[in-house]
């Protein structure tokens, strides 16, 4: 006959559970940390550490007196928990080899993730809006010109004349321009090849998140699921205009690698960790620093949990690691380090404004197809619409429900480390790291820490459907199972991208420009700014415009009083920034009306001499020299 578990196990249990989060809590207070958090009608102020040092207190009198001598978490099953735990160690250390059987639902995971794309794969050209694609398209372009033709200037961008470095006034992603070169070099437009990049992160996120599942759980169906849903994820869909946040991939990636290093240590398992996380840093700077804060409690659980020693192979491991890592990861901290002082931090009143609350996770953005006609969405904020889907949440519920392991334990201490992260200003942790590491200081917006929040739900969610995979009792059953899974996370996920056309050619006027010139293009405004960019990619002249992440002193001031212009005296500043040109492009003008009349008094000024002149999309378009 089964021996039913004594009730007093449960509730030591849930005073276990207690204990370590009030001790956790008041450790964090403790450092420094302070938040204010709202659920509904429901106000949480944690201000002091010693109201939850008091609860830990209070906790653990209860629980020595009703449970002396019983071990840690009783209901969990201490026996059980160890044999996982180095079953699954081995697992990691000894990684199983990919079958042809493997490979098919790698691939499926993959072609599934392009399924909803293919509007965008026959129309290359079309752009989500003309911002931050065109400026993807520019930085990859200045990348190659600048490898080409003056390496040692590699991060010399051509806008906001007389500053120079200006590739560091936002993320130059390396990486993608590296894989960009060779297409940009023979000739290809840079809008196409930075399109063509930003649709190969589907695929790619994909079988990295079914690469890494399949790892961790040995289940290749429960991978596919994960590789779907990677694939899928509404943070891709929701910044599908930034090609450099498409890149995350490296974020499951990174966690396999860092535990396969802590499982097998030695010089090969640190160089590949360095490298993922050094390819997600030149990929992604905002990426590769917040991932370094989700891997950071994984490492610390895997460590302790696996009892790691300071061996000669961790040490070689560690410090191989390290190496790589800071020897690629320079190659864009040393130019950031010089122009610093440029560029300055970001004040902690936009980093507030640029910070999520815990209600922006039911938030769901106008992408996202299924929900387009449920809920309102007027008073969601712009990159703080971070509903993950339910299909995640409710396969990732499912994986982290006990029984548990170490990879779930580790999923779910660095999600809820990055949940916290994201909310900024109104979480616990982050006014410390803006105060004491000097990238957060350069960082606007925490709410993108919601990748790694989707990166541990994604993969706790392989291991919920594990388990409901092995509802089946048969192969047929299992693959009933893994396709509603699949359907429901295509129609659940299902984007819906408002792709628009890109002008197919450029205004006549650029081909009396030479990169000797120095342009001061009109209007200056921020939309038409990224227009300019891309198109001084056939000509490489310097541009006293610009659009980027930052912008150099003195620069609004200018745009503000560019509004006045043909003012005299404004025409002697254009100069003394270095101007020997000025365009005119009627089409861009946010007020068209303007444009007639500027073109009129520009023609009647001596300063000003009519050098070309053309219709572009059906506007005026002039070039004018400064005598």
């Amino acid at each position: 006959m089964r021996l039913r578990r004594p009730p007093a196990t449960r509730l030591i249990t849930a005073l276990d559970v207690i204990l370590i989060v009030a001790v956790a809590t008041a450790i964090v207070m403790a450092l420094g940390a302070r938040g204010r958090f709202s659920f509904g009608p429901v106000m949480i102020s944690l201000r002091d550490p010693l109201r939850p040092a008091l609860v830990a207190v209070v906790v653990y009198a209860i629980r020595f007196l009703i449970g002396r001598g019983t071990p840690v978490l009783p209901s969990l099953g201490q026996s059980s928990i160890r044999s996982r735990l180095d079953a699954e160690l081995e697992c990691i250390r000894q990684p199983a080899r990919a079958t042809r059987e493997v490979k098919y639902y790698a691939l499926a995971a993959m072609l599934t993730s392009v399924v909803w794309l293919m509007p965008h794969l026959v129309n290359i050209r079309q752009v989500p809006d003309p911002g931050d694609p065109v400026f993807s398209a520019w930085r990859l372009a200045r990348f190659a010109h600048q490898l080409l033709n003056e390496p040692s200037r590699l991060f010399d961008g051509n806008i906001y004349h007389p500053s120079r470095s200006t590739l560091t006034y936002s993320d130059p992603t390396v990486l993608e321009a590296v894989v960009a070169f060779p297409f940009i070099a023979a000739g290809a437009d840079p809008l196409v090849v930075s399109n063509a990049l930003l649709l190969a992160t589907f695929p790619l996120t994909a079988l990295a998140f079914f690469f890494t599942a399949w790892r961790l759980t040995g289940d290749p169906q429960a991978g596919c699921v994960a590789g779907i849903l990677g694939g899928l994820s509404p943070f891709k869909i929701e910044h599908y205009s930034h090609l450099e946040l498409q890149f995350f991939f490296f974020a499951p990636l990174g966690l396999l690698f860092l535990l396969r290093m802590l499982a097998a240590p030695s010089w090969r398992t640190g160089a590949w960790f360095g490298a993922i996380v050094a390819a997600q840093w030149l990929a992604s700077m905002y990426l590769g620093v917040m991932l370094m804060v989700f891997l950071a409690p994984v490492a610390l659980l895997a460590a302790v949990t696996w009892n790691a020693r300071p061996t000669r192979g961790l040490a070689a491991a560690v410090a191989m690691s390290a190496a790589v890592t800071v020897l690629l990861g320079s190659v864009t901290a040393v130019p950031f380090l010089r122009t610093d002082a440029d560029r300055g931090g970001r004040s902690i009143q936009e980093v507030q404004f640029w910070s999520a609350t815990p209600t922006s996770y039911g938030d769901r953005h106008r992408f996202l197809a299924a929900y387009r006609n449920i809920g309102d969405r007027s008073n969601n904020l712009p990159e703080r619409e971070l509903f993950p889907g339910a299909v995640p949440l409710a396969l990732g519920a499912i994986g982290l429900a006990p029984p548990v392991s170490l990879a779930t334990l580790a999923l779910a201490a660095g999600g809820a480390l990055a949940f916290d992260a994201s909310l900024g200003t109104n979480g616990l942790i982050y006014d410390e790291l803006y105060k004491y590491v000097r990238p957060f200081r350069g960082m606007r917006v925490p709410a993108r820490f919601a990748a790694l929040v989707g990166t541990a739900l994604i993969l706790l969610s392989a291991y919920g459907a594990r388990r409901v995979l092995q509802l089946g009792r048969n192969r047929t059953m299992r693959g009933g199972i893994l396709g509603c899974l699949a359907a429901a996370a295509l129609i659940e996920l299902r984007p819906a991208l408002p792709l628009e056309r890109y002008p197919d050619t450029l205004p006549s006027i650029y081909s009396a420009v030479t990169s000797d010139m120095v342009l001061a293009e009109l209007p200056i405004e921020d939309m038409p700014n990224f227009a300019y960019m891309y198109f001084s990619t056939i000509h490489w002249a310097r541009l006293i415009n610009g659009q980027s992440g930052h912008f150099p002193v003195g620069y609004t001031t200018l745009v503000e009083e560019m509004k006045e212009f043909p003012r005299p005296d404004l025409l002697v500043e254009l100069r003394k920034r270095g101007a020997t040109h000025i365009t005119v492009n009627c089409k861009l003008f946010a007020q068209p009306s303007r444009c007639p009349g500027l073109i009129e008094r520009m023609d009647g000024m001596p300063e000003l001499q009519l050098i070309s002149s053309g219709r572009w999309e059906r506007a005026e378009v002039r070039l004018y020299e400064i005598r």
